[in-house]
């Protein structure tokens, strides 16, 4: 067992967060030992076991020593248990794993390009575009027929005003004829439409969270900071795996070199995934049982859990190779089975996700993360325009210049 006060709390049904996986065990096999009626004697030990110095310790080493003829406790299927085990029934289906809140979709990705897809974005420039020669070739044809006093248009004119419609603001530059004006309705209109699309598609992005990460490779890639329990498996199991990913994992997350070491108690841990931006390695079940009494209903949404080790499989019941009774307790294992009895008792210790009941009263805040390519462009953009202004005064300079060269050499020659 992880925690030796377990013993003490078996069968009163107490603390039932607290190895879950042994207390379910037991009362599994207790059920076994009522339907044979059988008598049992029980031998405590503090670990499943390890092979040290040619011999087992632990369970499996009473087992493996026929001092003992049946684990109370489920246990992994390992290979090197394999030879000195046999395994006869797997009633728990007990979960180890990552479970995190999913970050905002801003965190991940920038929701700025997110509203439309690229096909969008690309006809809709194109279509600006469109508008624009035409709007130009509208405004040029009316300042080559008109009497009145109005300026030349310049491409850019025109290009200030196509970014001005995008941007659902003016411009000093207007048409004055039919032709251009009904090309200008067109652009704002076609416009407007194309921002009120945008923007009610940034104010749901806002709201949302993250889906990317789906596998190990995608949590460790997401930067999110990770944690696991404090307990038996995670110091016995997690060193030995070798999957690249899963040992990064532990050696750069969870146990790095010259670091503490990021194990906590599964409250702490909890309170940390709570927070945001952490994910927790437990006992899933117990953790549920922890979320559903403590965190709020709006908190429950979004949270996510990815399985770390699949190598493990489910926990069997471990029994001596050599016992008499393996063929009496697998038939005992089998009935608890069929009678619904194990699925009775599951319920009972083990608890599902909880269910997201508050996620439209949830109101997230707007970050920096969120903000941050806004503000990118802002910081950019300022720059870039006074280095443009610097540039217009030096060419506008030389060209006073020049001009005032030019009237003084005039009047040295008229003289």
């Amino acid at each position: 067992m992880r925690f030796p006060e377990s013993f003490k709390h078996l069968e009163d049904g107490q603390d039932v967060i607290i190895d879950t996986f042994s207390k379910a065990s037991y009362a599994h096999f207790k059920n076994v030992v009522t339907m044979l009626n059988a008598s049992v004697e029980t031998i405590h030990a503090k670990s499943w076991g390890r092979y040290v110095n040619g011999t087992w310790t632990g369970l499996t080493g009473y087992l493996a020593r026929e001092e003992a003829d049946i684990g109370a406790t489920g246990s992994f299927m390992l290979n090197a248990r394999m030879p000195v085990l046999d395994y006869i029934a797997a009633p728990i289906k007990t979960r180890e794993g990552f479970i995190f809140r999913a970050p905002p979709l801003s965190y991940m990705s920038n929701i700025f390009t997110l509203p439309f897809s690229t096909s969008v974005w690309l006809f809709s420039a194109c279509m600006i575009a469109v508008i624009g020669c035409i709007l130009y070739g509208a405004i040029k044809w009316e300042f080559l027929h008109s009497d009145t006093d109005q300026v030349e248009p310049s491409w850019s004119d025109v290009l200030l005003m196509s970014l001005g419609a995008v941007c659902q603001q003016g411009s000093w530059f207007e048409a004055r004829g039919p032709s251009g004006r009904l090309t200008m309705l067109l652009l704002f209109t076609t416009v407007i439409f194309l921002y009120t699309a945008y923007s009610a598609c940034i104010v749901a992005l806002l709201q949302s969270t993250a889906d990317s990460i789906k596998t190990l490779k995608h949590l460790y890639d997401s930067g999110l900071e990770m944690g696991a329990t404090n307990s038996i498996i995670t110091r016995q199991f997690l060193p030995t795996l070798q999957d690249p990913v899963r040992k990064a994992i532990y050696e750069k997350k969870l146990s790095p070199q010259g670091g503490p070491e990021n194990l906590f108690a599964m409250e702490r841990g909890l309170e940390k995934v709570r927070d945001g931006f952490f994910a927790f390695h437990h006992e899933l079940s117990a953790g549920y049982r922890i979320i559903s009494d403590t965190y709020l209903e709006e908190e429950k949404c979004g949270l996510h859990s990815i399985t770390f080790w699949y190598e493990l499989g489910d926990a069997h019941v471990p029994v001596s190779k050599k016992t008499p009774l393996k063929e009496m307790f697998s038939f005992g294992y089998r009935r608890l089975k069929e009678s619904g009895l194990e699925a009775r008792v599951n319920s009972k210790f083990y608890y599902s996700a909880p269910k997201c009941d508050g996620m439209m009263a949830m109101f997230l805040p707007v970050g920096m993360v969120d903000f941050y390519p806004a503000l990118l462009v802002l910081v950019l953009g300022v720059p870039c325009s006074f280095l443009i202004m610097i540039i217009e005064v030096i060419v506008y300079s030389k060209s006073v210049h020049i001009i005032f060269l030019q009237d003084v050499s005039l009047f040295l020659v008229f003289i």
